[in-house]
């Protein structure tokens, strides 16, 4: 600021015309400071944005895969239990449209 006020003065200006020019040179660096403003609000509020974006597809990453775990382990359950029961692997695989060869490795 000072620099500004010391390079004004050494023009040979009157006092209105170094006014106007101070003037300026303010507003520019108001300008300045507002963009600076700006630049910062909208980093922050991408950050913001991009947390919240992350964090929602984690949780709904999170709960498809256990979604298709749980599913996986409850078919592998009903298979093992439809063994037991003595129904043949070719039953089970028709009636559940699993290959035989995945019956097979369940059961072993």
């Amino acid at each position: 600021m000072k620099e500004t006020v010391d390079a004004f003065e050494d023009f040979s200006l009157d006092d209105e015309e170094r006014y106007r020019a101070f003037r300026r040179e303010m507003a520019i660096m108001d300008r300045k400071a507002e963009m600076k403003d700006a630049y910062e609000e909208g980093m922050e509020q991408g950050i913001e944005q991009g947390l919240e974006q992350g964090i929602e597809q984690g949780i709904e990453q999170g709960i498809e895969q256990g979604l298709k775990q749980g599913i996986e382990q409850g078919k592998q359950e009903l298979v093992l239990n439809m063994l037991r029961t003595g129904i043949s692997i070719e039953e089970i695989a028709s009636m559940t449209n699993l290959p035989v060869d995945l019956i097979g490795a369940w059961g072993k």
